[in-house]
């Protein structure tokens, strides 16, 4: 028998137990760190609500929460500052997670997990496996103060390649996250052909 959940039982759940609840119900996700650039170094935070928008032009969505006083990130992209996106190892969790801390404006959260940023027009950090530089293209508020964020990609920096058909074969080696701080890895069943009726 199936338990049934409806909208009058979640309205009584606590805020965090509904937030959990709702987070992980849609299963593991890949974390990425999301890099604005300030002047006093790399304003970094965790995201795993990333889109794959299109591949002509290289298109990627991200979707953040509302702003707050104690996170600088949807300021700084509205401020058009430089923006990169880092694929991290799944060993790199521990720091992952610390950066999603709510550091003040003027900390660099990369400094404060001891990694290693360079900044524009490089835009690469040292730990991560893929580096990927984005062009701000589009801003998409939603009904819940969340907004979804829409970049062009114009440079990739990678320490893995892609196989001969240019799929990135991650095999568990990258950092994924299902609800707000469970981390594990992605592991690859098999590759299966094209569908067809």
């Amino acid at each position: 028998m199936k338990t049934v959940y409806r909208p009058e039982e979640w309205a009584a759940w606590s805020d965090r137990y509904r937030a959990q609840f709702f987070n992980s119900l849609y299963g593991g996700r890949l974390v990425a760190m999301l890099c604005t650039e300030t002047e006093q170094g790399a304003n970094v935070c965790p995201v795993s609500q990333i889109l794959h928008v299109g591949a002509s032009p290289a298109s990627v969505g991200i979707l953040l929460r509302p702003e707050s006083d104690r996170h600088q990130t949807r300021a700084l992209l509205d401020a058009k500052r430089p923006t990169s996106l880092h694929w991290m190892p799944s060993e790199k969790l521990h720091e992952a997670h610390q950066c999603s801390a709510a550091y003040p404006a003027h900390a660099s959260e990369a400094a404060a997990v001891g990694w290693t940023f360079h900044p524009y027009p490089q835009s690469s950090l040292e730990e991560a496996l893929i580096s990927v530089q984005l062009d701000w293209k589009e801003t998409h508020p939603l009904f819940n103060g969340t907004a979804l964020y829409v970049f062009h990609l114009t440079s990739i920096q990678a320490s893995i390649v892609p196989r001969e058909d240019g799929f990135w074969d991650f095999q568990g080696g990258l950092l994924h996250s299902q609800g707000l701080d469970h981390y594990g890895r992605f592991e690859s069943e098999s590759a299966l052909p094209y569908a067809r009726p």
